[in-house]
């Protein structure tokens, strides 16, 4: 019996070791994947700001091109003028959803709730200015090149405001420009938070 006893504070000892080491183990396991989790998330967040730095750049020059194609338009129509209607298409450039691959990717376990959102904002901004400017496009060819080179009463009535036939040029045509604006703006505003 007294060999028992003796034997049991190794035993109690051996198994406080062996529970120690296995601890250890997972602790040190969950500092790696805690390492390696916050490592994917700056290389994401990276990506992101270089993403979103390059796009704000190009909403910048979209809407400048815009402007310079469509301002004169919308600034004389404004001014009580009855400028002519271009039948200039807004350029459509369908987008891919690299954002819905980052978030499948680890993106939504890595990123912050917040950043998420500010993202998916953002975002969320595309959709509708491509469907305005789709919508555009086609009444630009199926309402206004038949009617191209018809007289100006075509286009506006006797106080100068668009016909109703019409009036989708300018409520278009300024909805886009919203939308541009403030793309770019928000854009860069997250490229910059991004960083």
């Amino acid at each position: 019996m007294p060999e028992t006893t003796s034997r049991f504070p190794r035993l109690l000892a051996e198994l406080v070791v062996v529970f120690l080491g296995v601890y250890a183990a997972f602790f040190l396991d969950g500092c790696r994947e805690e390492r390696e989790r916050d490592a994917r998330r700056d290389q994401i967040l990276q990506m992101l700001a270089e993403d979103f730095q390059q796009a704000a750049g190009a909403m910048e020059m979209a809407a400048a091109s815009f402007g310079a194609q469509f301002d004169p338009f919308l600034d004389g129509y404004e001014k009580g003028e009855r400028p002519p209607l271009l039948p200039i298409p807004i350029p459509v450039h369908d987008p891919i959803d690299t954002w819905g691959a980052v978030l499948g990717a680890g993106g939504l376990d890595t990123l912050e709730v917040q950043t998420i959102r500010d993202v998916e904002a953002v975002l969320a901004l595309v959709s509708p200015m491509t469907e305005v400017a789709r919508e555009f496009n086609h009444y630009v060819r199926q309402v206004l090149i038949p009617n191209l080179g018809k007289e100006e009463s075509e286009y506006y009535d006797e106080d100068g405001k668009l016909r109703s036939k019409y009036q989708w040029y300018f409520h278009s045509l300024r909805t886009v420009k919203t939308y541009l604006e403030t793309l770019a703006d928000q854009t860069s505003d997250l490229a910059d938070q991004l960083r």
